[in-house]
């Protein structure tokens, strides 16, 4: 019997130790980062030239990710930082049942492109780089948010006199930054947008001014 035991205590052990090493598991993976660097970005954004004729300039917030190529190139996948009251139109539309509604308005700022990080000193790093550029701007109606009868009640607007607008090009980015690693860090950055409509022909497209927005702000990156 005392054999048996062993043997069923040994048995016994070899299921528990890998089940042991399964329970490990996840602590060890909590270390993972993944390969992207994401960022917030708080500032301002504002029209240059001609722009500034026919637009506003506008508190602006966004964010992006990038993905570190070594330690000092990245590429600029996404960003899209956000202008409010931009465009400067604000009307009163009808809507049904009697009334009127105000307008407002936003725009979107969209970059995709590649960033050369050149060291300055031990842990500071300029940032150069540009790409694809476009800006996207949009009239709406509000919600309208009320309470009636202790129920809340969201009503919204259809609103198919409201502009939308596209623009395409380029920008141009410069950053002054201080990292702890090529994920991780905040600094100044500074984007230039030079984009034209694209609701028109090829041929018009290459004709037309282009429209041209500065934003800048601080941001922050981060790893996950």
């Amino acid at each position: 019997m005392s054999i048996l035991r062993v043997v069923a205590l040994f048995s016994g052990a070899s299921v528990l130790l890998p089940l042991c090493g399964l329970a490990q598991t996840p602590d060890a993976t909590k270390t993972h980062k993944t390969p992207l660097s994401y960022e917030v970005n708080i500032g301002g954004a504002a029209p240059m030239g001609a722009s500034g004729d026919s637009y506003s300039p506008s508190f602006m917030i966004g964010g992006g990710a990038s993905l570190p190529v070594g330690r000092w190139v990245s590429l600029d996948l996404v960003s899209m930082d956000f202008g409010f009251g931009t465009t400067g139109i604000s009307r009163n539309i009808p809507i049904v049942g009697g009334g009127t509604r105000k307008t407002e308005n936003y725009q979107m700022m969209f970059g995709s492109g590649g960033r050369l990080n050149l060291p300055l000193g031990r842990s500071a790093v300029l940032g150069v780089g540009g790409g694809f550029g476009a800006i996207a701007q949009n009239e709406y109606v509000p919600d309208r948010i009320y309470y009636s009868g202790g129920v809340q009640v969201v009503e919204s607007v259809s609103c198919a006199s409201c502009s939308r607008r596209s623009f395409s090009g380029s920008y141009l980015q410069l950053r002054l930054f201080g990292r702890s690693n090529n994920r991780t860090g905040f600094g100044v950055n500074a984007k230039y947008y030079m984009v034209k409509d694209a609701d028109h022909s090829a041929g018009s497209y290459l004709r037309l001014p282009n429209q041209r927005w500065l934003t800048v702000g601080v941001t922050f990156s981060f790893g996950i």
